[in-house]
């Protein structure tokens, strides 16, 4: 089953070696769900990295943002981590998918 991880939590984050946010926003992430309301942008972005973690498990981080949330507000910010084992890797691969499966644009007005 997997972990989530939320970056307010950092010693728990710093322990299984994910990014620190300085070099998470350095990342090519995709923004999904967007839409536009009278403070600005809003949405959901992810970020799925080609290599494993030093430990083995995979990672996809994802956060909530939009004008009202502070650009590094921890509580929006989480990484899901994924055990090395086939039960866990096919669910990896199932959460990525869903991930890209999302549209660019939130179809709600």
């Amino acid at each position: 089953m997997s972990v989530k991880i939320n970056l307010l939590h950092r010693n728990e984050w710093n322990k299984h070696g994910l990014l620190k946010y300085s070099e998470l926003i350095d990342q090519p992430i995709t923004k999904c769900n967007t839409g536009q309301d009278e403070s600005g942008e809003y949405g959901e972005w992810y970020f799925v990295p080609e290599a494993p973690l030093p430990s083995g498990r995979r990672v996809i981080y994802y956060a909530y943002f939009g004008a009202h949330l502070p650009r590094e507000d921890a509580p929006w910010i989480f990484a899901e981590l994924f055990d090395p084992t086939d039960d866990e890797l096919a669910e990896y691969t199932l959460r990525v998918q869903q991930w890209q499966g999302q549209p660019e644009r939130d179809p709600q007005p």
